[in-house]
């Protein structure tokens, strides 16, 4: 809700850039949620020194804080820049996902739906294959 001028209230939509830069982080990791609500927490502390100690002091703790903080903000748009892939799994990166549109996939086929594919691409008969 935003005042007006005449005292009467309007609804805006505004963007918060800082949640558009989370949601774009591509972070491999089960813990990341709690490592980003970790740093926020610290990075509030920057905002608490100014209750807690003298004006001076409070404002160098609170930039030594908010460096660290954005260290922290640095080291996870490396990792996110990182691809990620192996036998089992696909992550491409942000810029990879905007470049194509799509959506990477890969499928592991053991025994017999391995064997079973390859005879339907090369032809056969699965049961002729089985008896002979």
């Amino acid at each position: 809700m935003v005042r007006n001028q005449d005292g009467s209230y309007s609804k805006q939509l505004m963007l918060d850039p800082e949640k558009a830069w989370w949601k774009t982080q591509i972070v491999n990791s089960p813990t990341f949620a709690r490592f980003a609500y970790e740093l926020k927490d610290f990075e509030r502390l920057a905002e608490d020194c100014k209750n807690n100690m003298s004006g001076p002091r409070a404002e160098k703790i609170a930039e030594q804080i908010k460096a660290i903080g954005m260290d922290y903000r640095y080291s996870i748009d490396a990792k996110s820049s990182e691809s990620l892939r192996d036998k089992h799994n696909t992550q491409a990166t942000l810029l990879d996902k905007m470049q194509k549109n799509r959506i990477e996939r890969a499928y592991t086929l053991k025994g017999e739906a391995q064997k079973s594919l390859f005879r339907g691409m090369f032809g056969g008969n699965s049961n002729e294959d089985e008896d002979g």
